[in-house]
């Protein structure tokens, strides 16, 4: 039979069970076959006897379905992620090589380890990090201020007249 624990008191181990047929039966912790101690408001199962509860155990609780949150879907990023230090220090590095032409094989070499770094960091910790976007972008534009470095050499067109 189903019904509801209406009251449970500790100090006597016993309690009392409102069924669904409108009668209520007691209960002690000897018949209590659940999980934990009982508690008021907790939808049982048991079996009556002489006005008396026993075999009283937990109703099963239908399973819920699952929400699908932002994280579980599949490509999106998770709520609580950050963007990943690197890969944002890799960005950052790339563009300053942009700008300061005696370093540009040092800092687009610095650029891109970052951005390499972050890239590990992201892979590894997926729900955590993000910006793998900006690791790329790092990678890319270092390579780029790099081979016009070397390509353009800015002593010797300073130089010509």
């Amino acid at each position: 039979m189903n019904g509801d624990i209406i009251a449970f008191d500790d100090a006597t181990q016993s309690g009392e069970i409102a069924a669904d047929d409108g009668q209520r039966y007691t209960f002690d912790l000897s018949g209590w076959r659940g999980r934990g101690l009982p508690a008021a408001g907790q939808e049982v199962t048991f079996t009556p006897r002489n006005r008396q509860a026993v075999r009283v155990i937990l109703r099963p609780v239908p399973q819920r379905r699952a929400r699908q949150t932002l994280a579980a879907s599949p490509g999106a990023e998770s709520v609580n992620s950050r963007y990943s230090g690197w890969s944002l220090a890799g960005l950052v590095m790339a563009f300053l090589s942009l700008f300061l032409d005696a370093q540009v094989p040092l800092l687009a070499v610095a650029a891109a380890a970052c951005a390499w770094l972050g890239l590990r960091q992201i892979h590894r910790e997926p729900a955590r990090y993000r910006g793998r976007l900006f690791s790329w972008l790092a990678i890319a534009l270092a390579l780029l201020v790099a081979v016009l470095g070397v390509l353009v050499d800015p002593t010797t067109a300073a130089s010509v007249p």
